[in-house]
Protein backbone atom coordinates (compact mmCIF):
# COMPACT_ATOMS: atom_id res chain seq x y z
CA UNK A 1 0.00 0.00 0.00
CA UNK A 2 2.71 2.51 1.27
CA UNK A 3 4.79 1.43 -2.15
CA UNK A 4 1.68 2.80 -4.47
CA UNK A 5 1.79 5.88 -2.55
CA UNK A 6 5.63 6.60 -3.41
CA UNK A 7 8.03 5.64 -5.98
CA UNK A 8 11.18 5.62 -4.32
CA UNK A 9 9.62 3.31 -2.31
CA UNK A 10 7.79 1.09 -5.03
CA UNK A 11 11.65 1.09 -7.11
CA UNK A 12 13.08 -0.37 -3.93
CA UNK A 13 10.05 -2.92 -3.49
CA UNK A 14 10.59 -4.13 -6.44
CA UNK A 15 13.84 -4.54 -6.98
CA UNK A 16 13.56 -6.27 -3.72
CA UNK A 17 11.59 -8.78 -4.79
CA UNK A 18 13.58 -9.18 -8.22
CA UNK A 19 16.26 -9.78 -5.72
CA UNK A 20 14.99 -12.55 -3.56
CA UNK A 21 13.23 -14.72 -6.95
CA UNK A 22 17.13 -14.23 -8.45
CA UNK A 23 19.98 -16.52 -6.78
CA UNK A 24 22.53 -15.19 -8.63
CA UNK A 25 21.18 -11.53 -7.81
CA UNK A 26 20.63 -12.44 -4.34
CA UNK A 27 24.23 -13.66 -3.98
CA UNK A 28 25.37 -9.94 -6.18
CA UNK A 29 23.80 -8.09 -3.51
CA UNK A 30 25.07 -9.74 -0.54
CA UNK A 31 28.49 -9.70 -1.93
CA UNK A 32 28.06 -5.63 -2.98
CA UNK A 33 26.72 -5.40 0.95
CA UNK A 34 29.26 -7.37 2.21
CA UNK A 35 32.11 -4.94 0.53
CA UNK A 36 30.23 -2.22 1.86
CA UNK A 37 30.67 -2.86 5.67
CA UNK A 38 33.74 -4.46 5.25
CA UNK A 39 34.69 -0.97 3.57
CA UNK A 40 33.01 0.49 6.43
CA UNK A 41 34.86 -1.45 8.81
CA UNK A 42 38.42 -0.09 7.28
CA UNK A 43 37.23 3.56 7.36
CA UNK A 44 36.78 3.46 11.16
CA UNK A 45 39.99 1.44 11.70
CA UNK A 46 41.81 4.02 9.87
CA UNK A 47 40.27 6.61 11.87
CA UNK A 48 40.84 5.36 15.22
CA UNK A 49 44.43 4.39 14.08
CA UNK A 50 44.83 7.87 12.96
CA UNK A 51 43.78 8.97 16.81
CA UNK A 52 45.84 6.92 18.27
CA UNK A 53 48.95 8.47 16.49
CA UNK A 54 47.72 12.34 16.88
CA UNK A 55 47.64 11.12 20.89
CA UNK A 56 51.29 9.66 21.23
CA UNK A 57 52.71 12.80 18.50
CA UNK A 58 51.27 15.04 20.82
CA UNK A 59 52.14 13.12 23.97
CA UNK A 60 56.25 13.27 22.50
CA UNK A 61 55.90 17.02 21.76
CA UNK A 62 54.83 17.89 25.68
CA UNK A 63 57.47 15.33 26.84
CA UNK A 64 59.76 17.06 24.74
CA UNK A 65 58.97 19.95 26.07
CA UNK A 66 59.39 19.26 29.47
CA UNK A 67 62.56 17.47 28.66
CA UNK A 68 63.74 20.94 27.53
CA UNK A 69 62.87 22.31 30.83
CA UNK A 70 65.09 19.94 32.29
CA UNK A 71 62.05 17.88 34.30
CA UNK A 72 62.62 14.61 35.43
CA UNK A 73 61.46 11.56 33.79
CA UNK A 74 59.16 10.10 36.51
CA UNK A 75 57.07 13.35 36.27
CA UNK A 76 57.22 13.33 32.36
CA UNK A 77 55.74 9.69 32.42
CA UNK A 78 53.46 10.56 35.06
CA UNK A 79 51.92 13.76 32.60
CA UNK A 80 52.77 11.90 29.15
CA UNK A 81 51.72 7.97 29.75
CA UNK A 82 54.83 7.48 27.81
CA UNK A 83 56.87 4.42 28.57
CA UNK A 84 60.54 4.62 30.64
CA UNK A 85 62.11 3.95 27.62
CA UNK A 86 60.56 6.05 25.07
CA UNK A 87 61.38 9.03 27.68
CA UNK A 88 64.78 7.84 27.64
CA UNK A 89 65.17 7.69 24.15
CA UNK A 90 63.74 10.88 23.39
CA UNK A 91 66.04 12.66 26.48
CA UNK A 92 68.81 11.10 24.12
CA UNK A 93 67.94 12.10 20.92
CA UNK A 94 67.57 15.59 22.35
CA UNK A 95 70.94 15.33 23.84
CA UNK A 96 72.19 14.47 20.63
CA UNK A 97 71.07 17.76 18.64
Amino acid sequence: MIAEKDPYIQSAYDQLQEISQNKQKRLEYEARQKAILDHNQSMLEAEQRGREEGRELEAVSIALKMISLDIDDATIIAVTSLSPEKVKSLREDLERV
